[in-house]
């Protein structure tokens, strides 16, 4: 990941460290995150079709705006380049144990669930448009209370498609 620079502000007690990744070229802020940033490849393709995912949970030492006064919200997923954010999808909850829990950002593809921090397309090998950018999900691993799966194609995050536990809730959100 070599695109950003990273600072991380470490926690004390119980919350989770809280990542900011700038863009090295304008030196704007991109993402947010209390899991590691996850990196999506089309081989032999652009830079401009490399997508980033990062997931801040509400248990951050530093959380986003919306978590404020708002105690449904889990944790928010943002997908982009590394230019700037394309979505930002809220994770909500009415089960404050959930409030508490800090997911792990994977993802689905050909069938198989990866936890590493880099995601090849390699059907896409080649493509140029966004259409590459299609055939997988991003997945929030909350443990026990179960995993978010959601499609990604044309580079569309689908939450028409998502699959949910019942006690979660996906929003959009710009």
């Amino acid at each position: 990941m070599d695109r950003f620079y990273k600072i991380t502000k470490y926690p004390c007690c119980v919350s989770a460290r809280t990542e900011f990744y700038f863009n090295l070229l304008t030196g704007r802020m991109i993402f947010t995150a209390t899991s590691p940033l996850l990196e999506i490849v089309v081989p032999n393709s652009s830079i401009g079709l490399a997508r980033y995912v990062a997931y801040h949970s509400s248990v951050g030492i530093i959380p986003p705006a919306e978590f404020k006064g708002d105690e449904t919200i889990v944790g928010i997923l943002q997908y982009g380049s590394e230019d700037n954010i394309l979505y930002r999808v809220l994770i909500r909850s009415k089960n404050r144990n959930d409030v508490e829990t800090n997911a792990r950002l994977k993802s689905l593809y050909r069938g198989s669930v990866d936890d590493s921090n880099t995601l090849e397309l390699l059907d896409a090998d080649g493509k140029k448009d966004r259409s590459a950018l299609s055939s997988f999900s991003l997945v929030l691993d909350f443990g026990v209370p179960g995993s978010i799966s959601i499609p990604v194609v044309n580079d569309t995050l689908d939450l028409t498609r998502a699959i949910t536990p019942p006690r979660f809730r996906l929003e959009l959100v710009k």
